[in-house]
């Protein structure tokens, strides 16, 4: 007796293909994902490398140290941080070092010293002054300060939660509070005061 010869798949076959092909996918989303994030990482380090460098080489050249002005003098300050990418771009300075360090929007904390390779550490916090260095007496610049909320003696008012500094942006001192939620007194009384003798006032970063 003759059979008749089978014809398609059976259910059971069309699940494992299925199923290998979602593996598959999966597995090329994970990869790319990874090959994109290093990409991401490796931009970032590129930046601070060579800003760091900038500064360095100039300091070196003009023979001078690395102070607020030098630094300014560098041409460091007239970079404008890509605020897409990241949250926030702080130099920190004093007579002998500096530290360049940047927060990204997804969390990632780079930093580099007196134009060294930049280092990457989450653990730290890019708004605390010279992150992953000791750099004493040390003023930090907020290289994408953004808009002021409020001047000293008044109100900072914002939506959502949010990093607020307080200091004088010409000296580069500030003050930091972290994810507040409700409006803050722009004042001595609650930040302390980082710039003795001279007007401040505070800025708002969105968490």
């Amino acid at each position: 007796m003759k059979t008749g010869s089978r014809n398609g798949f059976t259910i059971v076959e069309l699940l494992i293909v299925i199923v290998v092909i979602a593996i598959l996918a999966a597995i090329t989303i994970v990869a790319y994902n990874g090959i994109q994030s290093r990409a991401q990482d490796s931009s970032v380090s590129s930046y601070l490398s060579q800003n760091s460098n900038l500064v360095h080489n100039a300091v070196t050249t003009a023979g001078t140290n690395y102070s607020p002005s030098s630094i300014i003098n560098a041409g460091l300050m007239d970079i404008k941080p890509d605020n897409s990418k990241y949250r926030v771009v702080t130099c920190c300075a004093n007579a002998s070092d500096f530290t360049l360090a940047v927060e990204t929007v997804d969390g990632k904390v780079f930093y580099a010293k007196n134009g060294m390779a930049a280092v990457r550490d989450d653990s730290l916090d890019a708004f605390l002054p010279c992150p992953g260095v000791s750099v004493g007496g040390a003023q930090t610049m907020y290289l994408n300060l953004p808009t002021q909320c409020a001047a000293e003696n008044t109100t900072c008012t914002f939506s959502g939660t949010a990093t607020l500094v307080y200091g004088h942006a010409a000296t580069g001192r500030f003050n930091r509070l972290l994810n507040q939620t409700s409006p803050v007194p722009c004042t001595n009384g609650t930040f302390g005061d980082p710039a003795g003798g001279v007007g401040k006032a505070c800025y708002v970063y969105p968490s």
